[in-house]
């Protein structure tokens, strides 16, 4: 069969994407447009500040779904299938994970080249009761912003093994005196954490934070990790600022 023509593809993507909540509540579509050869969805993902796009080749003579791979029958089945394939994707943590490419207006998103597994693995620290023995002394950053609503995220990394041994932390909250700033107030690891335990706490906070709408995070820690990140003196102090649109801790196409 000829392919579909990509007027017709992009229209009917267009109409099941744009809707509110059509892939997810976090998952806001600004448009469905036709570049060169493939179709580009631009979206805002929660409240990051960025803009972002995902690229999909147009189908071709046999068209299939790019969530199952399997033959569809219809440019409706194609873009109903996209829907399915970006709720997995963005709710398995494609906008953190992907790798990212500049463009004039928007971050363009490309799969993630695949890398060996990690030991360890991050959760969100839930506040309250019968938290681990090892969150209690050093939390105090998190425990202070709760009351008042300022904690933006608390994490935590443990071995991904039958123990799931503690590992480290990282506490971001809000800077009360400056809008849309956020403040990294805590890393910690433990003396023998493998050493991608302290930037992947890092980055996932300064990355939580982005998504919460902070366009700029502060710290006074001092870290090579964080210099790499692109967290630079601020004059006059003795702290640190990145930019949340200009952060480097994504990996870059």
């Amino acid at each position: 069969m000829a392919p579909w023509p990509p007027a017709e593809v992009t229209r009917t993507a267009r109409d099941r994407l744009l809707p509110a909540g059509a892939v997810w509540a976090g998952f806001h579509t600004e448009d469905v447009t036709a570049h060169s050869d493939a179709l580009l969805v631009l979206f805002r993902w929660r409240d990051n500040p960025s803009r972002f796009g995902i690229r999909f080749r147009f189908p071709g003579d046999a068209p299939v779904s790019e969530w199952t791979g399997l033959p569809v029958d219809s440019c409706q089945a194609w873009a109903d299938d996209l829907a399915g394939l970006l709720t997995e994707e963005v709710l398995t943590g494609f906008v953190a994970r992907a790798r990212r490419r500049p463009r004039d207006d928007f971050i363009e998103l490309l799969w993630p080249q695949r890398t060996a597994s990690l030991a360890f693995y991050l959760t969100a620290v839930e506040h309250g009761a019968g938290w681990p023995e090892q969150l209690a002394h050093p939390a105090a950053p998190a425990r202070r912003a709760h009351g008042p609503g300022r904690l933006i995220g608390w994490f935590q990394a443990v071995t991904d093994d039958e123990r799931s041994a503690y590992l480290g932390q990282a506490v971001v909250t809000w800077e009360p005196a400056a809008s849309r700033t956020a403040r990294l107030d805590l890393v910690r690891v433990v003396a023998d954490a493998p050493a991608d335990v302290f930037p992947e706490l890092a980055r996932r906070a300064i990355d939580e934070a982005a998504n919460h709408g902070a366009t700029r995070v502060i710290t006074d820690l001092r870290s090579k990790t964080l210099i790499r990140y692109g967290f630079r003196p601020v004059p006059g102090t003795a702290e640190y600022a990145v930019e949340t649109s200009s952060a480097r801790i994504y990996p870059i196409a």
